[in-house]
């Protein structure tokens, strides 16, 4: 029988907490500090497992909702119509079913970014200012999962304002 991901990764901080770490000397203080984020990013792990894959569909979703507003705006330039292509191919095949949705984000992300620099060079100040309001709109609630999703790493300086992880997905955020 095959363990579980979660009985590897308990595995894996075990052997780091009672084995590798143990026999670090205490002056290697940088391979000692390594070692413990290490540890505690394989807890995060841990933790987001059972969610990982909505997070990545709720990301690959907002990139789209965010795709589709710039193709919307680019449709009112009659200057974009042609760099928009690239976009909407993009988003297009975006729609289809991923297996890597890691892949799929980073494809949809990078046609994003290159339909932003077109716009940028080609278009008016109008459109610049719509595309960068929806640009903006988009990084802030990004922004807000991932402060969400990361969390339990401890390290926001507001984390007690922000809900549980569980929120996140219940709220479809």
């Amino acid at each position: 029988m095959t363990p579980s991901i979660t009985y590897r990764i308990d595995s894996l901080i075990q052997a780091l907490n009672d084995i590798v770490l143990p026999a670090v000397e205490a002056d290697k203080s940088l391979a000692r500090e390594q070692g413990q984020l290490v540890v505690a990013h394989l807890h995060l792990m841990k933790r987001q497992l059972a969610q990982a894959d909505a997070f990545d569909r709720m990301e690959l979703d907002a990139a789209r909702s965010l795709g589709a507003q710039l193709l919307q705006q680019a449709r009112d330039d009659a200057t974009l119509a042609a760099a928009s292509s690239s976009l909407q191919d993009a988003l297009t095949r975006s729609s289809t079913h991923q297996p890597d949705l890691q892949g799929a984000i980073r494809a949809l992300n990078g046609a994003i970014e290159q339909h932003v620099r077109t716009v940028r060079q080609l278009a008016g100040r109008h459109s610049i200012d719509a595309m960068t309001a929806a640009v903006l709109a988009h990084g802030r609630e990004q922004s807000r999962r991932n402060r969400i999703w990361f969390g339990g790493n401890g390290f926001d300086a507001e984390q007690d304002s922000l809900p549980g992880i569980d929120t996140l997905f219940a709220a479809g955020q």
